[in-house]
């Protein structure tokens, strides 16, 4: 799990930076026009409750892209491309930021993108990393019936049976806990978003 960790760690630093590179290196026009957007969605336009709910569903909603990999292996690919998503627009806002707004993008971006990412970071690392063992870790039903002999009709009937409940984690697992820390990140994030939303500059 180290070596995936570290895997993961690196692909969101390759999203990063390609946002950040992408961003900077956008003609003025489209430059002006999408860091209008961004600058606007920084506005303070509703109230906090309304906004840690807006920001807790769409945060919410993509870590659940990853959640169909635990049910097959072939849908592993999903938690690493969730987490390229995040890290390049986080990236891509960080660039935008810098572009646009010239005199003061550090306190802009230190009071508006980064405390919730210090969250919002390690929450989705997380949550791809166990998304992503969980999916490739295979069912150990096939491995039983070989280990206890089995007859081949039996095995059959195994294969047939729903594998998906082999691959979740069960309570003191620790990757139930690592799940769990991930969710609260995400919250404590999404609180953090919602309180800085209010912030004026």
């Amino acid at each position: 799990m180290k070596k995936v960790l570290m895997i993961f760690i690196f692909i969101f630093m390759t999203g990063l930076f390609a946002g950040l590179f992408f961003s900077t290196n956008l003609s003025e026009e489209n430059s002006s026009g999408l860091s209008g957007l961004l600058l606007a969605s920084f506005d303070p336009v509703c109230e906090i409750p309304a906004a840690f709910v807006y920001v807790l569903i769409s945060n919410m909603a993509l870590t659940a892209v990853m959640v169909p990999a635990v049910f097959s292996k072939y849908l592993s690919p999903l938690p690493p491309l969730v987490l390229l998503f995040k890290s390049f627009t986080i990236g891509f806002c960080c660039g935008l930021v810098y572009v646009s707004t010239p005199d003061n993008p550090f306190l802009l971006s230190f009071v508006k993108l980064f405390p919730q990412n210090i969250f919002f970071i390690p929450a989705f690392i997380l949550m791809a990393v166990v998304t992503f063992c969980i999916s490739t870790s295979g069912s150990p039903t096939g491995q039983l019936s070989r280990k206890s002999g089995m007859s081949h009709r039996h095995s059959s009937v195994a294969a047939l049976l729903p594998s998906h409940k082999n691959r979740l984690p069960k309570s003191g697992n620790p990757l139930i806990y690592i799940l769990i820390t991930a969710t609260a990140l995400i919250l404590a994030g999404s609180l953090t978003e919602a309180l800085l939303h209010q912030v004026v500059l």
